[in-house]
């Protein structure tokens, strides 16, 4: 029964080491999004296609919908119910 605790636990705590690997690509892959939208912008603004406070809410409202999606996969995979795990001890 000891043995069925220990799996449990491993198993609670690579749950959350799957979490916070997955926040911490997320947080990287958002911070590169925001510097390469703000390389093209520079570069559109240098060129003189659009202005510096176009250029500024550009890549606000990138960063913005790249965090509403996120957040919005984070919430429809929680809404959905826990997956049942059926464990079998053979004896």
């Amino acid at each position: 029964m000891a043995d069925l605790g220990n799996l449990v636990q491993k198993a609670f705590y690579m749950g959350i080491g799957l979490a916070s690997y997955a926040n911490e690509k997320t947080r990287v892959a958002l911070t590169e999004l925001e510097k390469q939208a703000q390389k093209v912008a520079d570069t559109m603004v240098a060129r003189g296609e659009i202005t510096a406070e176009e250029a500024r809410k550009y890549v606000d409202d990138l960063i913005q919908q790249a965090h509403t999606k996120t957040s919005d996969l984070s919430e429809s995979s929680s809404d959905k119910e826990p997956r049942l795990i059926e464990i079998i001890i053979e004896e």
